[in-house]
């Protein structure tokens, strides 16, 4: 056996050893590192990019290699993990983490899910007054119960006293599997690629809910003696697809037509079928889902919002890598999938990255005419996120930077051209101002990324609309990780939003999928709707709509005005 070689993670000081040819992607992805992988690993996205030394210890660099690190780069001695491989000691230094964020009874991860939820929505029947419920959670009367809100790009747990709703502790993170792909469709690839595929894919999603668990319990040791056997039930909220892994079901029908899922109504499992570190035998309720790409967090949103208990015409918008939209009207709930793609959380935009501290989140016209930026957090800038290329596609779109097919208006002083006058990015931020040394600028590819991306949403929303009679919308929500936290007037100027879904009263609701996921682990009775809400939704599948596609390359144009 060849001796094993040393590596050492910096800032962490993790010490792991590996093989040599062990290529830094594998090695980062066994220790759980938070680099990011748009692309799962094939080179091409450059985000993975690390400090490494001694250069001597590692296989030369590759042709891809040399297309994302500069000169003054390579001689620092940043490599693509991804494509780099060990062949003697090392030392790896990995960018500054996304931190977890764990609270004791405050938001998690800005989905503001914030002190007690409605009484009514989780415990119909309960009387006590909340200064009891608290007595009683105190002195260990009530148990806990833990919420999942399992996502493609973030995780978000919820830690509340099941009596009366009290949220006590609640913890948010990325999910781990970005590293194998920002996309549910290149995941589901990576399971059928790999004998392991599946097993490297749900233990990482365990290892993070775990993580999840530890955070919001440590978080809280200082006001509750909280153990994991304190927590007497979970219930859990995803997509189709992070619900199958997570459950240990193959992803793979999935990713192939007819795109169905293996189950639709999952087993009540315990804890010990998952390798939870909570009691063995708590039981864990996953949501029923709809369809291939309509899961259990839309039945969730659904549950916690109740629009078929209204009178209204009402529109649920989750938008993320993937749009669930839930229509409701008289005659009852329609449901859709809009293949929004990663590009809305940062993925396949060149400067893109999740709505973390550092990313450029909002952005405006200044009374000089010049794009005007705002950092998460007001820190050295590191990149752009979903909701700041909205806003800078939509002030851009207004001072005539952009033309309606996309291309950039080649005059424009701001817009830098290639040796053939045709314009290929616009600088947003400079280098010297970026904690990274690297300007934050949109290209002409960012700019296809995202009328890919609005468009799926826009056709989708006039199609749902259209099959289920609809010519007006009376109230549009907006929810989900991505979807409550970005200025829906700008998604609107640039054509991601029809105009006629909000011509009515909009407004947002935070996490809904996590609020029904609450729902149903206070209200035992709320699984039975939840699962009759599954049973009668009327999905409509995109795809097999024969003028879809058309509409949809019609929609990939910027429209003149909101109202065009």
């Amino acid at each position: 056996m060849p001796e094993k070689n040393i590596i050492r993670f910096e800032p962490t000081g993790i010490v792991a050893k590996a093989s040599p040819g062990s290529n830094l992607y594998t090695v980062s992805a066994r220790h759980m590192l938070p680099l990011s992988f748009d692309c799962g690993g094939r080179g091409t996205c450059g985000k993975c990019r690390v400090k490494v030394g001694p250069q001597s210890h590692l296989t030369p660099l590759t042709e891809k290699e040399k297309e994302h690190l500069s000169a003054e780069q390579i001689r620092q001695g940043l490599r693509l993990a991804c494509q780099s491989s060990v062949c003697g000691d090392i030392t790896m230094h990995h960018p500054d983490a996304e931190e977890n964020t764990a609270d004791c009874g405050n938001d998690v991860g800005g989905k503001e899910i914030k002190g007690r939820l409605e009484r009514d929505s989780l415990h119909p029947h309960l009387s006590e007054e909340n200064s009891l419920a608290e007595e009683n959670f105190l002195s260990g009367e009530n148990s806990l119960g833990l919420a999942l809100d399992i996502g493609t790009t973030t995780l978000a747990a919820y830690l509340c006293e099941s009596g009366s709703g009290e949220i006590i502790a609640s913890a948010s993170q990325a999910n781990s599997q970005r590293m194998y792909g920002a996309d549910v469709i290149s995941r589901i690839a990576f399971a059928d690629a790999r004998a392991d595929g599946m097993k490297i894919l749900r233990e990482s999603l365990l290892h993070s809910v775990n993580m999840l668990i530890r955070d919001m319990l440590e978080s809280c040791a200082e006001n509750h003696k909280i153990q994991p056997e304190d927590i007497s039930e979970v219930c859990v909220v995803g997509n189709t697809t992070m619900q199958h892994i997570f459950a240990g079901i193959h992803p793979h029908c999935l990713g192939v037509s007819p795109y169905q899922p293996a189950v639709r109504v999952f087993p009540e499992m315990k804890a010990a079928d998952f390798g939870l570190h909570l009691h063995p035998d708590c039981p864990v309720y996953i949501f029923p889902v709809v369809s291939g790409f309509v899961g259990g967090d839309t039945v969730g949103a659904a549950l916690a919002d109740a629009p078929y208990k209204r009178d209204d015409i009402s529109l649920i918008m989750d938008i993320g890598t993937n749009g669930e939209l839930v229509l409701s009207t008289p005659e009852g709930l329609w449901t859709a999938s809009c293949a929004t793609g990663p590009a809305l959380e940062g993925a396949h935009i060149s400067c893109g990255m999740r709505a973390v501290p550092g990313a450029v989140h909002q952005a405006e016209l200044n009374p000089e005419g010049q794009i005007h930026c705002h950092v998460l957090d007001d820190i050295s800038p590191r990149g752009i996120c979903g909701s700041g290329m909205i806003d800078s596609l939509a002030v851009m779109r207004e001072r005539g930077m952009i033309l309606p097919d996309g291309r950039f208006q080649n005059e424009d002083p701001d817009v830098i051209c290639d040796s053939q006058g045709i314009g290929r990015k616009t600088i947003l931020i400079s280098a010297e101002e970026c904690a990274s040394g690297e300007e934050i600028a949109i290209s002409l590819k960012d700019v296809r990324q995202m009328q890919l991306a609005k468009a799926a949403l826009s056709a989708g929303i006039r199609f749902l609309m259209k099959k289920a009679g609809v010519e007006q919308i009376d109230q549009t929500i907006l929810t989900g990780a991505f979807g409550a936290h970005f200025d829906w007037q700008n998604a609107a100027v640039i054509g991601m939003i029809p105009p006629e879904a909000i011509e009515g009263e909009v407004h947002v609701k935070q996490n809904l999928a996590g609020r029904g996921a609450l729902m149903a682990l206070m209200n035992p009775g709320q699984r039975e709707e939840a699962l009759e809400i599954s049973r009668n939704m009327r999905f409509v599948e995109m795809a097999a709509e024969p003028d879809f596609t058309t509409a949809f390359a019609k929609a990939t144009a910027f429209p003149d005005s909101v109202y065009s």
